[in-house]
């Protein structure tokens, strides 16, 4: 079993130390930082410091934006064993030929691609069917055709369609081992196929109605032979179900149980499916429609409060990568990144006959560009996002065209929508032009930052989220789920959850508006599941939230997918209900009554930080007080108040002002005596009228307060950027353990320890400078020997001026190898450079004013 080094978050005294312990992926992320950080802080005697500590990344900062998990682990080197059905729906290369929205269907020892946008076969060999390559398991690569070419095979050809021929494509039917594919030609309607015989493949057609103009069919029209075809054939899976017993949750210190449906990975179903799950939805009859990133589509009955007995069987197999299933007046629908497909089982066997495109009216990519989510409102719109060429939100309605309702996401591989279809919210992920997760709602057209601003939206070019999401809460988000009012589901009755792919755990989504505008927050709720946690529904049949999840990208998954049950086991659990966001503070109220002995100001704390939108992965926590530094402000608060209804905590905080992230967590007791910590993570965008409805109220003077930060006038120092982009690590193990990773600490009496450090030339080095000395801030630059003085020299320059501090006190030099910024007592930062190719000692200096000749330490650079 592989090991990595894993760092445990400790802070005591106002500075946070590093202790390094040895973990197996993946329990060794960096877990409750937030949380931990203010019980430290409230245990804290004295002044806060100036700046906390910002989170220090995933495990500890010391991998990158990838965290511990290799490359490897994406790989699957088994994707050629899985039977696909004789069918793959994917993006197709064939000799020079590439069909993205491409199906590949067996006849006997051949294969044969047919392209729906082009409405004919474009390619046919003979040989294995298709090929997959094994990275990010072969969810960005496509296939490629696996056998000898038939450069002249005539069923190739193509039709002679003018372009103004009003053409549409509508699926296929199975037949047995018949694939019969259906189009439109004007009024015409054709049916197309291909079959074996003796040895050649040979293509036909049926088409009834008249062809407009002299247009000619590529291949032998027969006299309804083809059509005959078209129909429900005997079931192609029956007598190959698997069965799995369930396993139910324990009851552990909150009111729900996590209960887990098992599901029959790989070796345990007979055609070798990895079952990453990529979508799911509740039938009318109460069976589960599962559908696996590799294009399998499952029923799965026996769902009942003991789960000894669940059957899962294969309904329809071959799908190109469907992240989004939902059941619309009984039917199945999944998106894939070519199209919506219905699938319609015209014999009920529990086997699709017919593969029904909806509409393939979006584009289609290579690479990451996935169409992702499905959702549907009461009105029967349907609701995805499509990465392809930054289409963005879709919304659809059976029989018209696919309409873009919201653009500048960054790969949302979440959304929710409320039953209405009001509220729409969209979860990217965190990359360029998006700093970090969060939840947006959009619509009308609304743009949201990727790939940058633009003039036409507003101050910032972006339309800002409902609210940002802390990297220590969520790496990568999922979908929402509006759960109705049902007292099964206990206190979660008529909220938002949200679910977080890569951390494999849900939140309570909280939504606020203020004069017609929108902000909010979440806070985090009890539980951890098998794998990336990204899709939920509620069961009207039980009553309980299932989740599904899926490997596949950076996630802490356990397995490569998992279907769950949240079950409300009885008992009290509480939660924020709602958040109203006042000039002066926050009204906080709760599902429980709160016992007003325990609402004591010196049991709260908040924080707050902004982040860069900018084109760098990501973003730091950065300072309000202090754009460009790393960290958050302490943010005061001046009193408590529980109101009338019991409730109802107001937090007053007089200068509570506009900021991407505050951090809220309060220690409570409820009435019926027990302790409670409401752990609260809230954007702040819009400001309502003073609360005065409490005794003592005193209108507070605001004092001056920074905007957001803006791309090259934020304060953060481009040198930074630039560094940082280098902790996106992409690798396997090999490249990963070749990662020279060292660690600096700066500590009382202007000391490093250690003062020496060894690297092999031309490495990629990881160096974390952590600042443990309680009363200093602290920074390191790694510099040529013949720069030092140089460099020292120039920083007290520096301080001379107003742009010191901006510049971290490091002069632009080309001597200047890899710096930090400064850092306040308790702050990490993981500095991320190429070691220089040649050999030497180079200097590692603080340059904060008057520390430069004491505060030092010596990079020794050698050949491995």
């Amino acid at each position: 079993m592989r090991r990595y080094l894993s760092f445990a978050v400790i802070l005591l005294n106002g500075a946070v130390s590093l202790s390094a312990e040895e973990k197996p992926f993946p329990q060794n992320r960096v877990r409750d930082f937030y949380r931990v950080q203010a019980q430290r802080y409230l245990e804290h005697e004295g002044p806060l410091p100036a700046i906390l500590p910002a989170f220090p990344g995933l495990d500890g900062g010391s991998w990158g934006h990838w965290g511990q998990n290799p490359e490897s682990d994406n790989y699957d080197h088994r994707l050629n064993e899985v039977d696909f059905g004789g069918l793959v729906m994917q993006v197709t290369r064939a000799g020079e030929t590439t069909v993205r929205k491409g199906v590949n269907v067996r006849c006997g020892p051949f294969t044969v691609l047919f392209d729906p946008e082009k409405l004919t076969f474009v390619a046919a060999w003979k040989g294995d069917m298709v090929r997959w390559a094994p990275g990010r398991y072969g969810i960005t690569s496509g296939v490629a055709a696996n056998g000898m070419l038939l450069e002249s095979w005539s069923g190739c050809a193509s039709w002679n369609l003018p372009e103004d021929a009003p053409t549409a494509y509508h699926g296929f039917h199975r037949n047995g081992d018949h694939i019969v594919f259906v189009y439109q030609i004007g009024q015409a309607t054709c049916y197309d196929t291909v079959r074996e015989e003796r040895g050649e493949l040979k293509r036909t057609l049926s088409i009834d109605g008249v062809l407009p103009g002299n247009i000619a069919a590529p291949g032998e029209v027969d006299a309804g032979e083809t059509r005959s075809l078209a129909k429900a054939g005997s079931p192609q899976w029956a007598g190959r179900t698997v069965t799995t017993r369930g396993q139910l949750g324990v009851p552990g210190e909150g009111p729900y149980v996590i209960d887990t449906l098992t599901i029959p990975y790989r070796d345990a179903n007979p055609f070798k499916t990895p079952m990453r799950i990529g979508g799911f939805d509740i039938l009318p009859d109460g069976r589960i429609a599962v559908c696996t990133l590799m294009g399998d589509v499952w029923l799965v009955s026996g769902v009942d409060d003991n789960l000894d007995e669940i059957t899962w069987r294969r309904f329809a197999s071959g799908l190109n990568q469907p992240l989004g299933l939902a059941v619309h007046e009984g039917d199945i629908y999944v998106i894939g990144r070519d199209q919506l497909t219905r699938l319609r089982d015209v014999n009920g066997d529990d086997e699709a006959d017919f593969y029904e495109c909806v509409t393939n009216r979006f584009s289609t990519a290579e690479g990451d560009s996935f169409a992702q989510s499905l959702h549907l409102d009461d009105k029967g719109a349907f609701y995805w996002f499509i990465r392809s060429n930054g289409f963005g939100v879709t919304r659809y309605v059976l029989g018209s065209e696919p309409q873009c309702i919201a653009t500048g996401l960054r790969g949302a591989n979440g959304l929710g929508v409320s039953a209405d279809g009001e509220i729409v919210l969209a979860m990217p992920q965190e990359g360029d032009w998006q700093p970090a997760s969060a939840i947006f709602e959009v619509g009308a057209g609304s743009y949201h930052g990727h790939p940058g601003p633009r003039a036409e939206y507003g101050e910032h070019g972006y339309e800002m989220p409902l609210c940002f999401i802390p990297r220590g809460i969520d790496n990568s988000s999922g979908d929402a789920v509006f759960l109705p009012e049902d007292s099964r589901l206990g206190p979660l009755s008529g909220q938002i959850v949200g679910t977080s792919f890569g951390y494999c755990q849900v939140y309570l989504v909280l939504r606020e508006e203020i004069g017609g505008e929108v902000q909010g927050g979440v806070m985090p709720l009890p539980g951890e599941f098998l794998s990336g946690a990204h899709r939920a529904r509620f069961n009207p049949h039980d009553g309980h939230l299932y989740v599904a999840g899926t490997d596949g990208w950076q996630s802490y998954a356990q397995e490569n997918g998992s279907l769950q049950r949240v079950r409300y086991a009885g008992g009290p659990l509480t939660l924020a209900r709602r958040v109203e966001t006042r000039e002066n503070g926050l009204l906080v109220t709760f599902n429980d009554a709160i016992d007003p002995a325990s609402v004591d100001v010196s049991r709260a704390f908040c924080q707050a930080w902004n982040y860069l939108y900018s084109g760098a992965y990501g973003s730091q926590e950065y300072s309000v007080k202090q754009p460009g530094q790393p960290g958050h402000d302490p943010v005061a608060i001046q009193s408590m108040h529980l109101l009338e209804d019991g409730r109802t905590v107001f937090v007053e905080i007089p200068q509570l002002h506009p900021v991407m992230q505050l951090h809220l967590y309060l220690e409570l007791r409820t009435r019926d005596g027990r302790s409670i910590a409401p752990d609260l993570y809230y954007s702040i965008f819009h400001l309502g009228e003073p609360f005065t409805g409490f005794s003592g109220y005193v209108s507070i003077e605001k004092e001056p307060w920074n905007g957001f930060p803006v791309a090259g006038e934020s304060g953060v120092d481009p040198r930074l950027l630039r560094q940082e982009a280098l902790g996106k690590i992409v690798g396997d193990e090999e490249q990963l353990a070749a990662i020279a990773k060292r660690r600096v600490n700066a500590v009382a009496g202007l000391q490093f320890e250690p003062t020496e450090l060894q690297v092999p030339a031309g490495a990629l080095v990881a160096l974390t400078l952590v600042n443990e000395d309680v009363s200093m801030p602290h920074n390191l630059a790694v510099v040529t020997s013949e720069s030092l003085t140089t460099v020292g020299e120039g920083s007290m320059q520096l301080a001379a001026g107003p742009e010191g501090l901006a510049k971290h006190y490091v002069i632009e030099h080309e001597g200047v190898l890899a710096m930090s910024p400064m850092l306040q007592p308790g702050s990490s930062y993981t500095i991320y450079f190429r070691a220089p190719a040649k050999p030497g000692d180079y200097p590692y200096v603080c340059t904060f004013p008057g520390h430069w000749q004491v505060t030092r330490g010596v990079l020794k650079v050698a050949l491995e």
